[in-house]
């Protein structure tokens, strides 16, 4: 005959779930009320979110500097907050303008001040502190209209409203845009495409968004020679070269770009954290907000561009300008 085992009961079961779920939420409600507990003199620690995102602040300030420039964080980094930090405001300081909660969160404008809220309906996800250049906007006296030339590959595109409104709140026109997708420094460099469009629009300013397609990129050489290529063609035209926004190291593609383009009229983009598209190659619609912003900054803190190129207050203004497209896979230009 064999005997079988038995089996807790419900009642033990449930006793053993009340001698571990109770002091944990007696835990979580002293972590959260006004009362202190002190034990033999020593009062009893607590752990809130707010300390955590301190201890986390303070690391990432102390992070070491890098030499070529002046970042108030050198590396983007990223805070998963909990969800029961619904209520929860922290200060940041020193962070410039651009800090986002991550799209999946929110779909709502990125924040201009320096105060970070949750959204009400908290969920875990990630505030995005965008390292920036300090920079520090110079007194502008040419009130006068731009015409400018805006071109590059499929970042450019997604720059490209965003970038007609900054055009239209400070007085300028965006002539016209050239937008080539999957296009290197060869297609730009090697084509008489930009020399058409310059002879027909006669820009006071060229603005080119270029990299992404190069990241890997080895035969840096003949890239610097095109480079140098494009930069002949602007003659004595101002311009912005604008380096890509790349989520991996590149392998020198922006090295070429700072150089070629002199660091004064270049925009460096890869320490930029841009919270990523659906396609995690390009930005979303926020990140490509965060990003003109920072070009926008750029722009307003050097004495070469003297004109002014502040953010918009509306968005979404109509393109008067000539836009076109091309795709170098089909059309390379050369």
């Amino acid at each position: 005959m064999t005997s079988e085992k038995s089996s807790p009961t419900p009642r033990w079961i449930l006793l053993f779930a009340l001698s571990l779920g109770v002091p944990f939420l007696l835990l979580f409600a002293y972590n959260y009320s006004s009362i202190e507990i002190n034990l033999l003199g020593t009062p009893l620690k607590k752990i809130t979110t707010v300390d955590s995102l301190d201890l986390w602040l303070d690391m990432a300030s102390n992070l070491p500097q890098e030499n070529d420039h002046n970042y108030d964080f050198p590396w983007l980094s990223k805070f998963e907050y909990p969800e029961d930090s619904a209520a929860l405001t922290i200060s940041v300081i020193p962070l410039a303008p651009g800090i986002l909660l991550d799209s999946l969160l929110s779909e709502s404008e990125p924040l201009d001040s320096t105060e970070i809220q949750s959204p009400d309906s908290a969920r875990t996800g990630i505030i995005y502190l965008p390292d920036t250049i300090s920079f520090s906007s110079v007194p502008k006296s040419d009130s006068s209209e731009q015409r400018i030339l805006f071109m590059g590959d499929s970042q450019a595109g997604g720059l490209l409203h965003i970038f007609n409104d900054y055009c239209v709140e400070n007085g300028h026109k965006m002539v016209a845009a050239h937008v080539w997708n999957s296009a290197t420094i060869y297609n730009y460099g090697f084509s008489k495409r930009v020399d058409e469009l310059i002879n027909q629009y006669q820009p006071t300013l060229i603005v080119i968004v270029l990299g992404l397609n190069e990241l890997h990129a080895r035969d840096i050489a003949k890239r610097t020679q095109a480079a140098n290529l494009l930069r002949a063609k602007f003659g004595n035209i101002p311009y912005l070269w604008v380096g890509p926004a790349n989520y991996m190291e590149d392998s020198g593609i922006n090295k070429v770009y700072e150089q070629v383009a002199t660091s004064e009229r270049f925009v460096l983009s890869k320490h930029l954290n841009l919270p990523k598209g659906s396609d995690k190659r390009h930005p979303n619609r926020e990140g490509y907000k965060i990003w003109m912003d920072y070009i926008a900054r750029f722009v307003q803190s050097s004495e070469l561009y003297d004109f002014k190129f502040e953010k918009p207050k509306k968005f979404g203004n109509r393109i008067s300008g000539k836009v076109t497209h091309a795709n170098a896979s089909k059309d390379r230009g050369y």
